[in-house]
């Protein structure tokens, strides 16, 4: 059933009070559903980034792809509460094939939605869906403005096809009169430092906003080698680490608590429910939706609750939460340091 979108509006800003509340009393159960919803459309990739668990073929979900039959079913009465959707975690969203089916669902029901993507499959028809489909921002991992440096870390990457794919996206864009905001997103590694070069190459692609992320080593990298961590930037403000000897998020431990169970949830492409995306291994599975049960039914079940319960000691045992940039940058999609302003 859809609901008018200033009751959508309404009921969306009280659910989000509740979250709030839940987080401040520390409950292990949260008042509201979730405002944002991470979904894996797939966990494959066409590129063998090194610090990726899936492009180091890691990844233990590579059979499979969410349904957007799956998708819909599963947000149950979570369609009023979810904001946010964003397709992405651990895999190349445009590779399925039904991605557009699932913008289209999530648009439907007043749903922001974004797609984050290597770049390479943009010249393809499944752009034009998407973008009719009523995708509110696509963001490009262009990556580096230096074709040279492009490969060390997309793997199998063509820079080239990146940027014509970029320009081609933007150029359907216009002609669809579609209303999504293209974004090109780089990384501050080494030897591609330099911000106002970054920002340059952004706009020369027609970029409506330039992101710059730092490199994140997830908890699939336990033990870095010489060579992922010379992928860092040698500047100090660009690292999220203490050392390398501390592979730990800058972050005063004692002072913070994640808020990120008491708001958004994770939806993998094989069905299962994980704390977040930095979850890589799917080590923390808080419950399914490939028995029939639906997003509601996981939220507060006896797994999440137990987590949210448990969470100051797991964040301090944890790679994946002593190295998350989140606790640091108290932004929705950790790690975003520069944000352009609006071509």
């Amino acid at each position: 059933m859809l609901i008018p979108r200033p009751l959508l509006h309404y009921f969306r800003a009280l659910n989000r009070r509740l979250l709030d509340l839940s987080y401040r009393f520390d409950l292990p159960f949260a008042l509201g559903g979730p405002s944002s919803l991470m979904v894996e459309p797939i966990a494959v990739c066409n590129l063998r980034c090194p610090l990726c668990p899936t492009g180091v073929r890691t990844t233990k979900r590579d059979g499979y792809t969410l349904a957007p039959e799956d998708f819909e079913r599963a947000l149950g009465w979570f369609r009023y509460t979810i904001r946010t959707v964003t397709f992405w975690n651990w895999g190349e969203p445009f590779m399925n094939r039904d991605l557009a089916k699932m913008v289209a669902i999530a648009s439907r029901h007043g749903m922001a939605t974004m797609i984050s993507t290597n770049g390479h499959y943009l010249d393809k028809p499944m752009l034009d869906d998407i973008l009719a489909a009523g995708l509110t921002r696509l963001i490009v991992s262009v990556d580096t403005p230096h074709a040279h440096l492009y490969d060390r870390y997309r793997v199998g990457g063509d820079f080239e096809l990146v940027e014509r794919n970029f320009r081609h996206a933007v150029a359907r864009r216009r002609a669809l009169g579609a209303k999504t905001t293209i974004v090109a997103q780089y990384m501050a590694m080494r030897d591609s430092e330099d911000i106002d070069a970054i920002i340059a190459h952004g706009e020369s692609l027609g970029a409506d906003k330039v992101l710059v992320k730092t490199i994140g080593i997830g908890s699939s990298f336990p033990k870095p080698t010489n060579e992922q961590w010379s992928l860092l930037p040698e500047t100090e403000e660009f690292r999220r680490y203490v050392s390398r000897d501390d592979i730990r998020a800058k972050v005063e431990w004692d002072d913070v608590r994640c808020s990120y169970i008491w708001q958004t949830m994770v939806l993998n492409s094989d069905g299962t429910c994980v704390p977040c995306c930095r979850d890589q291994d799917a080590k923390f599975k808080l419950g399914s939706i490939k028995d029939g049960s639906s997003l509601p039914a996981v939220w507060n079940s006896k797994g999440y609750r137990r987590y949210r319960r448990e969470i100051r000691d797991t964040q301090k045992a944890e790679i994946m939460c002593q190295r998350c940039a989140l606790l640091t940058r108290k932004q929705l999609d950790p790690g975003y340091v520069f944000t352009a302003a609006e071509t």
